[in-house]
């Protein structure tokens, strides 16, 4: 009797160990199914979309630097001597990464210079965010010196600190129209798109030969001029826009 009722339990207990095992199958099966009928083909497609566009960002800002890449090289190429670099190089730690420096010295100068045009370009559009032009006029709301309109020293202190905001906006557009025409430059004359280059380009001026326009290297004179900056714009002016709504 305590023989069978042993072997009762154990098979109520095998029983219901395999029923609970159906049973997680059956919700792991319904889980699965569940993820894959709920999956949205439109965060599919923006979220491959949104890989696509940064990858053609990447190849833009590739593309951007070279001009800069090479005006460095330019530029380094005229440094004959640097200082004490012999023995920079013999600092125990620091000396590998001194002579790396001096090695990529030249690209690095390219990245910098990329870098600092692109944000001179960039500023006076981030500037002009909402947020941001509020906080202007919230921090400066109240502040302006009351002006006498006497001539004196004083009032003209007071007109110069009562206009620095408007005029901090103006010099930034002034300093982006400087930086886009040193970029004009540096993109021109890696990308001339004249047959012949620039001397060419100088010695047809004004009666150009249209037979002798390099229609691809206009193309990436454009892109490289224009390219990196038009896909970043677009990308602020999204995320203001989701912000703004927001």
């Amino acid at each position: 009797m305590t023989t069978t009722t042993t072997n009762n339990s154990s098979n109520n207990s095998d029983r219901q160990k395999q029923s609970d095992r159906n049973r997680q199958n059956q919700t792991t099966t319904k889980s699965t199914k569940t993820t894959v009928v709920g999956r949205n083909p439109w965060g599919i497609i923006r979220g491959f979309s949104k890989f696509l566009f940064t990858m053609g960002l990447g190849a833009m800002m590739l593309l951007n630097c070279q001009p800069w890449l090479e005006l460095a090289t330019q530029i380094a190429g005229q440094i004959r001597i640097i200082p004490f670099l012999d023995s920079l190089i013999l600092i125990p730690y620091l000396g590998g990464w001194i002579q790396w420096l001096a090695v990529n010295g030249a690209r690095i100068l390219g990245l910098l210079l990329w870098f600092s045009v692109q944000l001179i370009e960039i500023i006076p559009m981030v500037a002009k965010d909402p947020q941001i032009v509020a906080m202007w006029v919230e921090r400066w709301d109240g502040k302006e010196f009351r002006v006498r309109g006497d001539g004196s020293s004083a009032d003209q202190l007071k007109t110069i600190f009562n206009q620095f905001p408007t005029e901090w906006f103006a010099s930034l557009a002034q300093y982006r129209a400087a930086a886009y025409a040193i970029e004009f430059l540096v993109c021109f004359l890696r990308f001339p798109p004249y047959e012949g280059g620039v001397e060419a380009i100088v010695a047809d001026f004004p009666n150009f030969d249209p037979s002798l326009i390099l229609w691809w290297q206009l193309a990436l004179f454009l892109m490289t001029m224009f390219g990196f900056e038009v896909g970043l714009r677009l990308i602020l002016r999204l995320w203001q826009g989701i912000r703004y709504l927001r």
